[in-house]
This record gives structure tokens, sequence and C-alpha cells, in this order.
């Protein structure tokens, strides 16, 4: 009733509305308020009255979860009719039907009798065979009296199109598939429906490996239940099956059981840990940062003699040592029962078995202690390991400890190792005395082409023009080193089957209207401006902090003193960071008025310098604000953030 009065009152008066508006009854798209990641932001909804609770508001009719609700939006946009897509049917009693891309199905014989009054002639009736497949494609279009041909046109595809449109759904499920780890319930090994060759495929492929390596790295000693100590705790355990994507060429089509690898592993419960609880930060280990990495980064492109090699330590968490010798461990109960275990036994573990809590931080211990200080050579020439960070060590000359020779970085058990060839072929053969590795490939550079080999022991690495680590990819061009995700990032859209969608080259709009109007005044241009200065202090404090672990980390790195420059955009919080300790700022908090000293005071001390830059020449802009399409690609070059083409 409020939205017919307003149209009624709007059209006597003359008064015209700006854009096209919807009417009620209109499909409309709105926004999704907190849309998680890859989830739709926006729905479809009918446009009922306008809203003035919020600027440009609507109130509009969703359905979610299989009831409608009202929802108050703003500026809904109006949907297009969109234009349906049919194509013929043979039942299986033989009948011709039309069914479209929407749901929508004709009768083949009612379309035939009344012809143009819906729409639709089938190519039979054009005379251009017996068939969809042997005719050709036509655009049926309805001129009755009334009709709106944009609106009433229906697009027929051809057959061989919708085929190749199915196949394409298909092979993007397959693959989807194929990218994915599939775990498997462990009762498929006692199922009496599981066929007696996935059966033995489990055990000869899986768990027979397992068992082999844990009784050859020594991680148990098996005694029987009656000898563990009164009061221990036994930990449960289980296996846990996973089916591993197949290599596409070792496939045979006639063999289902060949698409997929079988794994197993022996896991204990370690939530069943006595004095531990999950999430411990006692049980974690610390790991190289996001910087360090970028760092060897830094140093591959600046270097361009240095080659990278990526590894992995097979099994890492197997080669660290028990802290105790009284936890015990019940071997999964379907070992047994499939004959792999004798029954009565237990585990007494030497060694880390994969589930325990404390896991991480005793292979940390373990993987430290055998590399800090560690020395190898090469040809004459003595290197050591000088550790920066828990997983992170310089190469230096064991004679200059101040030089820099390269860089190891270590994240749980995957390695990269940065520096001149042969001291990285020096490394990986000491690490290869110590643990059984994965060696990757190394990265080509100017001594080494794609496609050649490097000797490392007894394995022959391959020399590529990019390898995976950590999920990203590292890769060397004649323009420098690029640090990108493409690989994840396809394998994410093949699950969704979004392979085809076209993306933006702009940012997110922010969502606005949600607070209410405050009025413009020279007390708010006041507070606003010193709520800017503010948010810039905490934001250079934050910086302040960031950088000096950083600037800590590459003076450790080199072997010496780097100067600092802190820059910023905003001149109230450039010049009150310049002034002196003596200088008390006012504030609208206690916090700010401290937080600034503290900076002004942390700068003066470490010798750091405070400069004043535009902010179309600031990066940092390119991931705090939200930019137009040109400035955001100015951004994008000033971070080093570039298109990479494949």
């Amino acid at each position: 009733m409020e939205e017919a009065a307003r149209r009624q009152r709007d059209e006597m008066l003359g008064i015209r509305s700006q854009g096209k508006l919807p009417k009620p009854g209109d499909a409309v798209a709105v926004t999704v308020q907190g849309a998680e990641p890859f989830e739709p932001r926006a729905e479809k909804g009918i446009y009922l009255a306008q809203c003035d609770e919020v600027p440009s508001g609507a109130r509009v009719q969703v359905q979610r979860n299989g009831r409608n609700h009202v929802v108050i939006t703003r500026l809904p946009a109006i949907l297009d009719n969109v234009s349906s897509s049919w194509r013929t049917h043979t039942t299986p009693m033989g009948d011709l039907a039309w069914v479209s891309n929407t749901g929508e199905t004709r009768d083949g014989d009612a379309v035939r009798d009344l012809g143009l009054d819906l729409g639709l002639l089938t190519v039979e009736e054009r005379g251009m065979g017996e068939s969809a497949i042997e005719g050709r494609p036509f655009v049926a279009t309805l001129k009755g009296a009334g009709s709106n041909p944009t609106q009433d046109r229906c697009q027929i595809l051809p057959h061989e199109l919708e085929q190749e449109i199915n196949n394409s759904e298909r092979r993007a499920q397959v693959k989807a598939v194929q990218l994915v780890t599939d775990t498997v319930d462990a009762r498929v090994l006692t199922d009496p429906q599981t066929s007696p060759e996935e059966l033995e495929k489990w055990i000869r492929d899986g768990l027979q490996p397992e068992l082999a390596k844990l009784r050859e790295k020594d991680i148990f000693e098996e005694m029987p239940v009656s000898q563990v100590p009164s009061g221990a705790k036994i930990l449960p355990a289980k296996v846990v099956l996973t089916k591993k994507p197949q290599d596409p060429g070792s496939v045979d089509a006639g063999d289902p059981l060949s698409e997929w690898r079988a794994k197993a592993r022996v896991v204990a419960c370690g939530n069943h840990e006595q004095g531990t609880f999950g999430h411990d930060p006692e049980n974690t280990s610390t790991n190289p940062s996001i910087e360090a990495i970028r760092w060897s980064a830094s140093c591959l492109a600046r270097n361009p003699d240095w080659t990278g090699l990526v590894l992995d330590v097979t099994a890492a968490f197997l080669n660290a040592e028990m802290d105790d010798d009284q936890t015990f461990v019940r071997p999964p109960g379907v070992l047994s029962r499939v004959g792999l275990q004798e029954e009565g036994k237990v585990w007494r573990l030497r060694k880390v078995l994969y589930g325990l809590r404390k896991g991480p931080r005793l292979w940390e211990a373990c993987r430290n202690g055998e590399l800090n200080g560690k020395r190898f050579g090469v040809a004459g020439h003595e290197y050591w390991l000088d550790p920066l960070d828990s997983g992170v060590w310089a190469v230096r000359d064991a004679v200059d400890s101040g030089s820099f020779h390269g860089i190891f970085d270590m994240y749980v058990d995957d390695g990269l190792i940065v520096g001149p060839i042969g001291m990285c072929r020096a490394l990986a053969e000491m690490l290869v005395t110590l643990w059984e590795l994965k060696l990757q490939g190394f990265l080509e550079c100017n001594e080494l082409q794609c496609g050649q080999t490097v000797q490392v022991g007894d394995t022959a690495v391959k020399v590529q023009s990019e390898v995976p680590f950590l999920g990203m990819v590292i890769r060397r061009s004649h323009e420098g080193v690029w640090l990108h995700q493409n690989p994840w990032v396809q394998s994410e859209l093949a699950k969704r089957g979004w392979e085809c969608m076209r993306g933006s080259m702009s940012l997110p709009e922010i969502i606005e209207g949600q607070t209410e109007p405050v009025v413009r005044d020279e007390a708010y241009g006041a507070d606003l401006l010193q709520a800017q200065s503010q948010a810039e202090v905490e934001a250079s404090a934050t910086t302040y902090q960031v950088g000096s672990k950083l600037r800590e980390f590459i003076q450790a790195a080199l072997g010496y003193k780097l100067q600092t420059i802190l820059y910023g955009d905003n001149s109230a919080c450039i010049g009150n960071l310049m002034r002196g300790s003596e200088y008390v700022q006012p504030a609208r908090t206690r916090h700010f008025g401290m937080r600034c000293a503290y900076l002004r005071d942390h700068l003066k001390a470490d010798n750091i310098q405070v400069q004043h830059l535009g902010g179309d020449k600031l990066p940092a802009n390119g991931l705090t604000k939200t930019l137009a399409k040109t400035k955001l690609e100015l951004a994008r070059e000033q971070m080093c953030v570039r298109r990479l083409s494949l």
C-alpha cells in the first residue's frame, strides 16, 4: 500500500525518478551480507517496495532454506529476463518432447499442432532431417499480438554443442575428483561388500609398506599387555586410509582400481594423552615467517647465478626420539583382523608416531639439533649452517663467519636451499646422510638450463623453470623471480566448476549504508582529522613492530646494520612522530597518547628516519584501500604484483 501510494503521488506531482527503478514484483539481485569466501555474494529476490529506514533502501522478498524472508537492502539491481535454451528429447516410449535449460518442458505433439502459438518449431518441420543431429540450429521467435520479441525469444542450441557442454561438465567433475585426496573409512578392510581385489590392494600397497617402515625406523618395541607398568595409560591408535590421485598415464580404463593409489598410515589418538590439550602452545613448532621465504626469493632475484633446490623429508616425525619411555600405544584392531598384527601386544614408542600432540615439537628439536652449526664441504671449501631463527639457517664460510653464501629454509619437513649450485648440491648430499629425502627439483639459473639434471649422490635431479614450495610456485624468467599460486587457484576453481569464469581486475566494492548518517559540520571535520591521524599512528606502530623483526633478521643474515626509513602519507601523523619526546600530543584516549610516545621513543632509539610519501607513491595503498582500476594497476606495479603469462 505504501509503495502504491508513493508511486501515485509521484505520478500526480510529475516527479521523475533518477535511473530505472524496479517495480513491485520485478526480479532483482541483492547483496548477501557477510558472505564467506567462494560463496555467492548476491542472491535473487522479488522487489516489494521502497524502505525509508536506510538510504536508497528497499524491501525484497528472498528465499532461504526453503522459506520466504523479507529483507531490507540497498540499491537492488534489476535482473533482465533470461532467454531459455531448448533441445529435443525422445522418451523411451518414442514420444518427442522439448526441454529447456530452466527445467521447462513442452510436449512435441502439442508444439507441432499449435506451431507459432508456442513459438517452437522442430527441425523436422523445417525439412532439414529426421533428427536434431542431422538438422541445423535455428531461432524461433513468437510474433503474436502484443508479444515482445526480445523477451520471448528461445534459442535452440545445436545437438553437438549441447553434448560438448555436457561432456565439459563431466570432465570438470572427474578432474575435481582427481585433484582431491579421498579419505576412506578403515571399516572397508572388514566390510563383506569389499571386493577381494580392493582388499588385497589396501593390504599390499598400503598397510604392509606402512608397518615395514615403522619397523625399519625402530619406532616401537612390541611387548605383551601384561608387561605394561601399573598405572600407565595405553593410547589407542587407528588406521587412516586415503586414495591418492593416480598419474593419468598409468590409469587403465577397464580397471577402476587403477584410478587411485592406496596409502595407509598408523596414527596414535593423541587426544587421549594425559597432561596436555589440543593446540597446546608447548607442543607447537616454530616455522619460518613469510618474510623469510620472501628474503630467499629476493636472494634468488639478486643473484642470477644462484639456484634453488626444493626437498622434503620423508616421514619426518618418525625420525624424532621420544622424550620418555612410558608412552604405550595399542595397535589398531583392524591390523589383527587382516593378519598383520599379533593380538595381545602393545607398542612402547621409542620414536614419535604420527598423531601425538608433542610430535611437532619433538621433530623441531630433532631437526634443529642436527642442523644448527652443521659443517659440510664441496671441492675443498667448507661451509657451516648459522641458525637465524627456528627453521632458517644462513650458509657461511667456515673461515669467515661474517660471509653469506646462501640460505636454507625448512617449514616442518619441506625445505628450500638457495645459493650457488655447488653449495646446494653439497648441502643436499649432507642431508641425505641424515634423513630420507625427496628432491623435487633445481630452479634454472645462468649455469643451469631447464631440462638438464644435477647429480646429488645417487639421484639425478631435474632442472625446472619453476619449483613448488609450501603451496606456491617459485618461477624464474628473464624478468626476475616470480611467486605465484596458479596451480592451487586452478584446482580450487576446478572443484567448483568455475574454470571458465572471467575474473575482475578491480577490488570488491565496500558495502555502504550500514551506519546511521552523521551531521557534517566543523566538529565532525575536526574529529575526522584527529581520527585519521591517530589511525595512522596505530598503523605506523604496527609497521614498526613487524618491520623491526624483519630488519633484525636481514641484519643477522648479512652481518651488518641497515639504514631504515618509515614512510607515511598523513602529515599530522608524520609531524607528531618527529617532535621531541617532551611534546605531549592531545589524544581522544590515553591509549593513543601512550602509543604515540612509545613509537616516537623507539624510532629515536633505533635511529629510524620518518619521511612523508604521497599516497600515489605509497605501495601500502594497494593492500589497505579500495582503489579504482587505474590506481589499482599503479599500486600493483609498486608492489611488484604483475600478471604472469603461463
